[in-house]
């Protein structure tokens, strides 16, 4: 197996293209004076958080959620449609999943 190749397999394994999607997602949401502190506190956060089981940061909370929720169920039927979410439900469902399965967070 060549070197390109052994590269690939291992970030792959260690979910390493995930990870640093999620970072660059944080820093440019939050646009901080000091970028680097914020990546490292955001890194010991996600650390702590698996070890512990608590809450991972991310973009979205429970109010975000909600929000869009709303949004998108602009009958206010409390539930929303195949069509419904996969017009723009996914992109946030998707959002939450890459944390609880692809960095291994589970609630």
């Amino acid at each position: 197996m060549d070197r390109e190749t052994e590269g690939r397999e291992y970030l792959a394994q260690h979910k390493i293209p995930e990870l640093l999607y999620s970072l660059t997602s944080l820093l440019l949401y939050h646009r901080p004076e000091r970028p680097r502190e914020f990546l490292i506190k955001t890194l010991e956060k996600v650390k702590i958080a698996k070890a512990t089981s608590n809450d991972y940061p991310n973009l979205m909370d429970e109010s975000n959620l909600d929000a869009m929720f709303d949004m998108i169920d602009v009958g206010g039927e409390g539930y929303i449609n195949v069509i419904q979410y996969k017009g723009g439900w996914c992109f946030f469902i998707s959002y939450e999943l890459f944390f609880k399965f692809y960095l291994g967070f589970h609630k």
